[in-house]
This record gives structure tokens, C-alpha cells and sequence, in this order.
């Protein structure tokens, strides 16, 4: 994936990677795994990767990443969650705030959350970007099509090698599971090391990853059971508030990136939102029978009083930042809703707290 001038500076690295060929940054990640500095592995590889794409590099870096959690180093959280910020959008009634993507900065961000629930991101990534993306998120979902159809007999590709978990208290849920043995509209990222590779150099250049570590106040964590390529031209919305099975008091921010002109005015499905902040976890559905962790319509309505649901419109590139009390849905079926959603959803997750029923990978 190529940067934009909406590139920023990359976070400081953990080894200097400047000048080195490929064959000397393969050799300098060989020693550095070997000496248990994961992080510095991580950053000659995806300075090799960048010189050039290979199938083995993107699968080992996925490992890398994921082993990389139990070598972070100790870095003091916020003493006090969320942070304090004062509303930069005063102005904003019954609307998700809106940011141009030069002007995001983690007060903007933490300000928006804070008192609004979210934050639209207009351009966060470039329209050339979002393309490749797509292209990417299509070529992950055929690459899993394929191994479905012919199990271990497709041809090898880093378009979809299914993550391998390691040792507990990390451990993949049912569900992750299901996204890898059948076609569902959605895909875990780590399930495709080389999408997963151009979403994060693409979050990297566009310094996402920087704002949303300000925020949290030290090093980000994605989770491979909820980072997911969205490919859907059908909607199943179901009103939640990912926070009601992530559990409570979870320092996290989730991006939902839009790769093609979605919601409100278009004719592929978006998000439906509530634009305001919730303090806690709405009641859902606990009846047996009964999808768990949906809330009901009719309790949407209760909460969300005069504020109306949003369906926002979405150009490719833009991104709606939220945290886990935020309560949306796949946007419902509308007239005219004929065209492919493709997106990506990444959570983030502050290193220091991270939830022990998600696998983590270091960014």
C-alpha cells in the first residue's frame, strides 16, 4: 500500500532498520527473536516485507505479534479512565461530531467519546487506500472460499492462513472459530497475515495507531477475535454495546473503516447509530431462546429519548471511532439496499488491561 500526503510520522522504532537490504533485515529479525526482542523482530520484518511481499514473512510476523504481549515492557496506564476532556463540539446535538483526519489528535478524539459517544473521521485514510483495502478484504474472503471448497489441497497464501493461538490465558472463542469454516460476511483479520500486514502499515502512515496510544495513555493491543474484514451485501442488525461481553471497564477503542461510500443517500447498508454517550450497559436480551448481548428495540428507544438513530454517510476512507458502551448496529435493510459493504473493524485495547478471553497482537 502506497502513503498519501495524509501520511504522518511513524511511532519511534524498537531497532534501526534504515539502509538494511532485505536479506540483512531477515538476518537482524533471526537475531533479534532469537534474543527475545519480539518488537524488534517485528519491525525488521515489516521493513522486509516492505521491500518485498512474501507469503512466510507476513504468516511468521502475525506469530510475531501475538507472542510479541508477553514481552511488552512495564508502561504505567492513566492513573484514572476515561480522562478527563472537555466536549470539543459543544455545538453538536443529535449528531456524531465530525473531524477532518489532519485535525485528529487524541484530545479531540477522548473529548468526542467522552461527550458524544463517538467520532466521524472524515478521510482517515485516502480514497486510493480504501480502494486497495477492498481489494484486499475481496481477495481474503475468495483465498478462505477456496480453502473451505478444497481444504488443505487450495494452494498455500497469505491471503488466508488461519491464526494459530498459543498458550492459555489467551484462548479463541466459538464464534472466532466460525469465521474460518464457513463464509460469513465477516473474516478475522489475523486469519489473513497479508491484510492484516496493509491494515496496519495503512493505520501506521495515517498515524491512527499514534492518536489512539495518546488516548489511551500507553501501548495499543488489536484483538484477533474482533478485528474483522466486513465484506456484507445483506444487513443482520442487531442493537448491542460490544462492552456488554467484552466486560466492564475496558480501556478501548474501536475503529469501524468504511472501503467504499456507504449508509445514509447510498444504496449499500451502513451503521445505525445513537450519537450520545452512555454511561453504562443497557439492558438486554438474557431470555432463553434469544440472541444474548442484543438489545431490543423498543429499549433502544427507551434509552436514546430524543436523540434520534443516525444512519451516517460514509465515503471511502472515512472511520467512526466509538469505545464499548456505544450503542449501534449494522445499519437495517432500506429500500434500494443493493450494493457490497466492505469494511474493516479493529479493536484497540490499552496493553496494561487487556481482556484475557481475547487473543491479543501488538501493533
Amino acid at each position: 500500500m502506497e502513503g498519501t500526503s495524509r501520511s504522518r510520522a511513524r511511532r519511534p522504532r524498537a531497532i534501526d532498520v534504515v539502509g538494511l537490504t532485505r536479506t540483512e533485515l531477515v538476518d537482524l529479525a533471526d537475531r533479534a527473536e532469537a534474543g527475545d526482542d519480539l518488537l524488534g523482530a517485528i519491525e525488521a520484518l515489516t521493513a522486509a516485507n516492505l521491500l518485498e511481499r512474501e507469503d512466510h514473512l507476513e504468516v511468521r510476523l502475525v506469530a510475531l505479534r501475538h507472542h510479541a504481549f508477553t514481552h511488552l515492557p512495564a508502561e504505567p496506564a492513566r492513573t484514572t479512565w476515561p480522562p478527563a476532556v472537555a466536549d470539543p463540539f459543544p455545538e453538536v446535538v443529535d449528531a456524531p461530531p465530525e473531524v477532518a483526519a489532519a485535525d485528529l489528535d487524541a484530545t479531540v478524539l477522548g473529548g468526542a467519546i467522552a461527550h458524544h459517544g463517538c467520532l466521524l473521521v472524515r478521510g482517515l485514510i485516502s480514497p486510493e487506500q480504501a480502494a486497495g483495502l477492498a481489494d484486499d478484504v475481496d481477495a481474503a474472503h475468495e483465498a478462505r472460499s477456496r480453502r473451505i471448497e478444497h481444504g488443505e489441497a487450495a494452494a498455500p497464501t497469505s491471503w488466508f492462513a488461519p491464526f494459530e493461538d498459543f498458550d492459555p490465558p489467551f484462548a479463541m472463542d466459538g464464534f472466532s472459530v466460525v469465521h474460518r469454516t464457513s463464509v460469513q460476511p465477516s473474516l478475522m483479520a489475523a486469519d489473513s497475515p497479508r491484510t492484516l500486514f496493509d491494515v496496519l502499515e495503512v493505520f501506521e502512515e495515517v498515524g491512527l495507531v499514534q492518536v489512539i496510544e495518546d488516548h489511551l495513555g500507553e501501548r495499543a493491543l488489536l484483538s484477533v477475535d474482533k478485528t474483522t474484514l466486513r465484506r456484507t451485501s445483506q444487513a443482520w442488525p442487531s442493537w448491542h454495546q460490544d462492552g456488554s461481553f467484552m466486560g466492564a471497564g475496558m480501556r478501548t477503542v474501536d475503529c469501524w473503516l468504511a472501503l467504499g461510500h456507504c449508509g445514509s443517500g447510498t444504496d449499500t447498508v451502513g451503521l445505525d447509530i445513537v450519537p450520545r454517550r452512555l454511561d453504562g450497559i443497557v439492558p438486554f436480551n438474557a431470555e432463553e431462546g434469544k440472541v444474548a448481548f442484543v438489545v431490543p428495540p423498543e429499549r433502544v428507544d427507551e434509552v436514546r429519548g430524543d436523540t434520534p438513530v443516525v444512519s451516517p454517510e460514509f465515503w471511502a476512507g472515512d472511520a467512526l471511532l466509538f469505545d464499548d458502551l456505544f450503542l449501534h448496529c449494522t445499519g437495517w435493510p432500506r429500500p434500494g439496499h443493493v450494493g457490497t459493504r466492505r469494511a474493516v473493524e479493529a479493536w484497540f485495547f490499552a496493553a496494561s488491561g487487556y481482556p484475557a478471553q481475547y487473543a491479543p497482537l501488538v501493533v
